[in-house]
Parts: C-alpha cells; sequence; structure tokens
C-alpha cells in the first residue's frame, strides 16, 4: 500500500472511532431539572440492518411550529433533557447499515394511529422512563419490502439505564434529581 493510501486509511480509521466515543452534550445546568424533564429509553436493534444512530420524537400536544425532538443516543439508550410539559410519541429512528464499506441510511417510522407504544406524556419536570423496546424484523418475500414492529423488552431496567444517566450527569442539579429517581425506581 502507499504511503499516500496508508495515511488516508489511517485518518478514515481516526475520524470513524472518533465519532463513535464521543457523547453528546445534555443535562447540563441550561436544561436544569427545575425547568425540564428528562425523558430516557432504550431500543435494541440486535435484529435491525443498522445500529440506532438518531431517534425523533414528536411533539403532539401542545400543537406547535416545531414539533419534532432530536434525543442523544449512547449505546442504544436514548435521552433528552430539554422537554416542557405535553404529549409526545417517538416518530422514527434509524442508521447507517452494519457493512463497513455500506452506504444505505435506514429510517424507520412509527405509525402515529393506533400505535401507543412509545407515547408518553410529561405532566410536570422530572424524570420519565419510556420504555425499553426491541426491533423485531418481519420477514417478508425476497423482493417484498423489509417490516418490523417495536416490542417492549424486559431490559435494560430503568435503574441500569439511570445509573447510565447518572455518569453523563455534568450538574449537581442533574445528578441529585438522578439519584432520587433511581431511589424511586427501587421504591425507597
Amino acid at each position: 500500500m502507499s504511503r499516500t493510501l496508508w495515511k488516508a486509511a489511517l485518518a478514515a480509521a481516526v475520524l470513524l472511532l472518533a465519532g463513535c466515543g464521543s457523547a453528546p452534550v445534555m443535562l447540563q445546568s441550561d436544561h436544569g431539572p427545575d425547568k425540564n424533564a428528562l425523558v430516557y429509553g432504550y431500543i435494541d436493534m440486535k435484529e435491525a440492518p443498522c445500529n440506532m444512530e438518531w431517534i425523533t420524537l414528536r411533539q403532539v400536544l401542545p400543537k406547535t411550529d416545531k414539533p419534532f425532538w432530536s434525543p442523544a443516543i449512547k449505546n442504544g439508550m436514548f435521552y433528552i433533557s430539554v422537554l416542557k410539559p405535553g404529549a409526545y410519541q417517538i416518530d422514527s429512528f434509524g442508521g447507517n447499515d452494519h457493512a463497513i464499506f455500506g452506504n444505505t441510511n435506514y429510517t424507520f417510522s412509527i405509525p402515529r394511529q393506533d400505535y401507543d407504544l412509545g407515547r408518553f406524556k410529561i405532566h410536570r419536570p422530572g424524570v420519565y422512563y419510556i420504555g425499553a423496546f426491541k426491533y423485531k424484523a418481519i420477514h417478508t418475500g425476497f423482493f417484498s419490502p423489509g417490516k418490523f414492529n417495536l416490542v417492549k423488552e424486559q431490559g435494560p431496567s430503568r435503574t441500569e439505564l439511570l445509573k447510565r444517566l447518572l455518569k453523563l450527569a455534568q450538574t449537581d442539579a442533574w445528578k441529585a434529581r438522578i439519584k432520587l429517581a433511581i431511589r424511586e425506581a427501587h421504591g425507597r
């Protein structure tokens, strides 16, 4: 391999690893627990043709000109700490394929009607768990478009996800609120 190709390959690998290892910045003081809700959940993508690289929440009520929210993603867990009281639902999620040189971008849309999974209401600032879900592939014919279901899953538990969030919290206020949510999850 020529020196130029070797440098280009090394630079691409460094950029790829840097993108995978960087954690989104959330849970800061301007997104404080006294004003906003922290919403979190998990989607297991083992059966999906891609990793989850993005997820979109749709604000259903109150009506707004900007109804879409983009939570941060970390190892299947998604979270956002800037939501206000209202009704929301998971709108869509997706990512790029698993192949090293693949270039397929997948988008999985959630039906808006008759689909309670992924819907939630925020009544006041606090910590809200949407749930843990699993992407289940539905096998279709060879020339048929792929289909999927999003089903409830047992794990990871609320407490495990809260402990992950605690490590990401950047202020004492968020750390205290997440610790309280951990105690509440244990019934103490």
